[in-house]
Formats: C-alpha cells, structure tokens, sequence
C-alpha cells in the first residue's frame, strides 16, 4: 500500500499548486521517515522519484542548469531540505549501489537539490561527489545513469557568487570545511568518469553537451588545468568532440573555449609540458 501511494505522488506533484501546498504540510517528512524504515529498493526509488518531481523549480523546466546570477527567486517550490534528510539521499544511493534505476533516479534528484546554493553546499560536505563518480563508475554503460548523473555534477560544480546564505540553517554547514577543497579533491575523478562517459557515448549529443559543459565549468578555474590535460583521454576527446561535432554551435563554442584554456596554460608552463611529453 505504501509503495502504490508514494508511486501516485509524481503525477500529483505534476501540478505546481500541489508541490506548493506538498512543502506546507508533513508529507516530506513522511517520505524521508519511509526511506530510512525501510529496505525496499522499489519504495526507495519511488520516493527519490517523488522528490525529483516534488523539488523541481516552480515555473521552470526539468533537468534546470545552475545559471550563475540567474536562479529564480522561488527555485524550489517546498521548504529547504536539512542535511539529515540530504544525507538520506545519499546513503539510499550507498545502499542500492548496484541497483542502476536507483542510481539513475538519485542523481536526478540530486539536480534539483543543488539548484540551492546552501543545499548544494551541505551535499559537497557530506561526501555527494563520492556517490555520484561511485554511481557513473559502477554503471559506465547505463546511459540513464551517465546522463543524470553529468546533469548533478554540472550543478555541483558551478562556480557560483552566491555560496553562503543569511538564513536560519546556515549552521547545518560547517564552516570550517572549505567546500572548494573538496572539489579540488575529487577534480581528478570528475574529469576521469566525464571522459569515460565521453567515449562510451561519443555520439550522443545530449551526453556530450552535458560533458563539456562541467569540463568548460572546471576549465575556468586555471588550477584545474593541469587535472584535466592530465586524465586520459581527456585532451583527445575535446579534439575529437571539436573535429566530428562542428555543426552543434553550443558543444563546439565550449569545446573551444576549454581547449584554448588548456592550450594556453601549456604553452606558458614548460615543465607540464614536459611531464605530459614524458608520460605519453
């Protein structure tokens, strides 16, 4: 009974007015209280389905990306979720790791979460990029998986202007915990599963175009140039994208922007140079 009503709730949350007035009662806590009681996985991917469409922003579309500066006002449409219940989330993933339609699910709704600046902060603290590259790794052929999994990264890694809020549950992140060392700390393995989905994919544009949009997000920062001409593969595929995919504007805009980055970097630091020369 339990699992046919959570199944109901997509379809109702379709309506906006109905995910308004989900966030003003109970129900959310009912659905984390029901995913920590319980070791269905088919439950577990009803609610996560549940919550993908219950956080999606009110007036925007699915699968929305972080637009520094451009976030709605109302980007979700129920009460912020604490870091317990976040946590949830991640340990659902942990526990079903083998189980692809739940590892796709959760990462889908990882994307809406992180469209909250001090959501997507409370996530990076609690081991979110661990989950995810673990998910894409284990399940590298399963396109639903790769897919929403590039959409959660591309979100998670934004760079951002807005990363600490005023609010009442500012303390649930520590701040002791520099949140930009922790993406520097796992840079490497991010560039590693993109590549990986890059090759295994290379014709699917949506796979693509979600792959060079994180690649072009980590490129803006020059101290993760060298992680990124340092991945196998990495530098190959963009050449690759940019030589075989000319007709997409947006891919190839991006693809250039990022190779023209790395190009310049190499070009200004011989010793990089020299050690890529010397491990190829």
């Amino acid at each position: 009974m339990q699992l046919l009503c959570v199944r109901s709730l997509p379809i109702i949350f379709e309506n906006e007015y109905n995910r308004v007035v989900a966030g003003r009662t109970n129900l959310t806590d009912m659905m984390f209280d029901l995913m920590s009681d319980s070791q269905d996985v088919a439950l577990h991917i009803a609610i996560l389905h549940a919550l993908v469409v219950l956080t999606r922003p009110v007036g925007a579309h699915e699968g929305m990306i972080y637009n520094c500066g451009s976030v709605p006002q109302c980007v979700s449409s129920i009460r912020y979720f604490s870091s317990i219940e976040l946590r949830a989330i991640l340990r659902s993933m942990e526990t079903f790791r083998e189980d692809a339609k739940l590892q796709a699910v959760g990462c889908w709704s990882l994307v809406n979460v992180a469209l909250v600046p001090r959501q997507r902060n409370m996530l990076i603290q609690n081991g979110v990029f661990e989950v995810v590259i673990a998910a894409m790794g284990r399940h590298h052929d399963d396109l639903d998986v790769l897919s929403r999994g590039l959409l959660a990264l591309t979100n998670l890694v934004s760079q951002r202007d807005d990363e600490r809020e005023n609010d009442d549950n500012q303390q649930e992140i520590d701040p002791h915990v520099n949140n930009s060392s922790i993406v520097d700390e796992y840079a490497g393995q991010i560039a590693l599963v993109i590549t990986s989905a890059m090759k295994t994919y290379c014709y699917n544009m949506s796979i693509l175009n979600r792959s060079v949009v994180i690649l072009h997000n980590l490129s803006l920062c020059t101290k993760y140039h060298e992680t990124l001409l340092q991945t196998p593969y990495c530098q190959v595929m963009l050449e690759w994208v940019l030589k075989n995919h000319k007709l997409d504007r947006f891919l190839w805009k991006n693809v250039k922007a990022t190779l023209h980055s790395l190009y310049m970097t190499l070009a200004t630091n011989h010793g990089l140079r020299m050690s890529l020369f010397e491990c190829n």
